[in-house]
């Protein structure tokens, strides 16, 4: 850098998300640097994004804007507004754009250079703050691309383009250790490490040429992070470095490299995020016990959400530390469980009625699967629904050592009850936990009404592990009940809806897919079809010039 220099720019520590909201204003979360202490500004750099890793400067002045204020604890959440009056005007930018490039604004955080004399009173000097921003795009784009945020115009253009929409889902990522340095992952996914391999490998299908662009929602259903990672033998004592130094490590991790065409993340929680398989207990003296860890751990997975701007985002009932939430995608509804946080204590006297999701959650879920009736929809959750595992199977009893849904059958049938009370056909179940991918499909029909009566047709979709590297936490594919044929006489999911008949369900076979990686759902609005496929290291997608034929594919029933 230049000895005239007067300051230096970065960027940030995470991925800028973004939500734009109808007035041209653009939501914003990253974090700052914590090893580079306070900047004083923002700087808005306008750049031409040609897809994967190729951007370039515009020749066009950038605008500095102040920072929020007050200002966060360095390397927490950083969250603010973009003025619509930022952004360049669009007639101001075709000249200067080539075939095919996209537009947006690169934010950098101004940093005073210590190295370079000050004078008192003196502010950053413009020339010097030009040739610091002219030296950063010099260096690779995955070392600053993180901070790049497409015009509001752009990212409205790509959610109205075409029909089919890709998600992508996963869980379980243990950290990497100090012999996991994958150098060169960004640009080659074959260099990354065992830990990283899946992340590396959804990056690279994130910036396809022809099949990232469809992929803008990703899923990650439970265990972003392992509070435990050391089973208790070395796990931190201090709250900040249990969760807050883990979830800032996963988002500086390969997700920061996710390209703006992949537009949102959620995170549903699930045990690691507390402790293994974490539930509440009862004491002798009727007490619920929560533990330690638990007020510190909903704190932290609330505080580091992806989300801009929770209540544009999750709609205006939101309420703080609500981790459950519906929200709808591009033509798609979507409701996020916490099948974790509000867990009802178990023992054997009481592991038949109690519930796993909260009475508020279950009523919003009812009304969720009745607005949404007749549309592509996903339910998601951290704990597997279905199937249900061969001892919770043979015996009620043996429902205490499941950590899943049929843990607790009185939620696992009040859920199916309003499935079949809703006639939910074509509803996708997503779920994490088990490190192993498969799926099943179920049927739910009402057993006084005849064999006439009407089928209600779904599937639940489990996804494994980005990484498990321990093979004694992969659960065995024969310790899953399928296929499987049982009745019951479920509860109404809300307290003082009419009774429920008794009813039969039925789930086909598993369909086993094992490995570490991600799961790949694609919506196709004119054929009204959900298609199926798992991205592994030995048949990666981001290898192939179109995906190939699908795993699986649902069809929805007619409006």
């Amino acid at each position: 850098m230049s000895s005239t220099s007067t300051c230096f720019v970065a960027a940030p520590a995470h991925r800028i998300e973004r939500h734009v909201h109808a007035d041209g204003r653009v939501a914003l979360l990253t974090a700052l640097r914590p090893e580079l202490g306070r900047p004083s500004a923002w700087w808005w750099q306008p750049l031409a994004w040609a897809g994967g890793l190729n951007y370039r400067a515009l020749p066009l002045h950038g605008q500095m804007q102040a920072l929020p204020e007050p200002l966060p604890p360095l390397g927490t959440p950083l969250r603010w507004t973009l003025p619509a009056q930022l952004w360049p005007a669009r007639q101001t930018l075709q000249a200067h754009l080539r075939p095919g490039e996209r537009v947006g604004l690169l934010g950098l955080a101004v940093y005073r250079d210590l190295r370079t004399p000050q004078q008192a009173g003196v502010g950053v000097h413009a020339t010097g703050l030009e040739q610091a921003v002219a030296e950063l795009l010099t260096h690779p784009s995955e070392q600053w691309c993180h901070g790049f945020v497409l015009m509001p115009e752009e990212q409205q253009a790509q959610a109205a383009a075409g029909a089919a929409v890709s998600v992508a889902f996963g869980a379980c990522q243990y950290p990497p250790g100090l012999l996991d340095a994958s150098h060169g992952w960004e640009r080659d996914p074959e260099r990354a490490s065992p830990a990283l391999a899946s992340l590396a490998r959804l990056h690279a299908l994130a910036r396809h040429p022809t099949l990232g662009p469809e992929l803008s929602l990703l899923l990650i259903l439970g265990d972003q992070i392992y509070a435990d990672a050391t089973a208790g033998l070395a796990d931190p004592d201090s709250s900040l470095e249990r969760y807050a130094a883990n979830y800032q490590r996963f988002k500086r991790g390969p997700v920061r490299l996710l390209p703006p065409t992949l537009a949102r993340i959620v995170h549903t929680p699930d045990d690691h995020e507390i402790v293994d398989n974490w539930e509440p207990r009862l004491a002798p003296d009727g007490s619920v016990q929560r533990g330690p860890w638990v007020q510190a751990a909903a704190q932290a997975a609330w505080d580091y959400r992806w989300e801009a701007d929770a209540q544009a985002q999750r709609g205006a009932s939101a309420t703080a530390q609500q981790l459950w939430h519906a929200f709808d995608w591009r033509g798609i509804a979507v409701f996020a469980c916490d099948s974790r946080f509000e867990r009802e204590p178990r023992r054997l006297d009481t592991v038949a009625h109690a519930h796993m999701l909260g009475q508020a959650q279950r009523s919003a879920l009812a009304q969720w699967l009745a607005h949404s009736r007749g549309r592509p929809r996903l339910l998601l959750t951290g704990t597997l629904p279905l199937p249900r595992r061969v001892r919770s199977a043979q015996h009620p009893a043996q429902a205490l050592r499941s950590d899943a849904w049929c843990g607790y059958p009185a939620s696992l049938h009040a859920l199916l009850g309003e499935i079949w009370r809703q006639r939910a056909d074509g509803l996708l179940l997503l779920s994490g936990d088990e490190h192993r991918s498969g799926w099943v499909s179920f049927e739910l029909q009402a057993l006084d009404a005849g064999p006439d009566a009407p089928v209600v047709r779904a599937a639940s979709l489990h996804s494994s592990a980005f990484y498990a590297p321990w093979a004694f936490t992969v659960t065995p594919a024969h310790e899953l009940a399928t296929p499987d044929e049982w009745e019951f006489q479920p509860e109404p999911l809300c307290s003082g809806d009419a009774p429920l008949p008794r009813l039969r369900c039925r789930v086909s076979s598993w369909q086993d897919h094992p490995g570490d990686g991600f799961a790949l759902l694609r919506w196709q609005d004119h054929s009204r079809t959900w298609q199926l496929w798992f991205d592994r290291a030995r048949a990666p997608l981001h290898a192939q010039a179109s995906l190939p034929t699908p795993l699986a594919q649902w069809h929805l029933p007619p409006h």
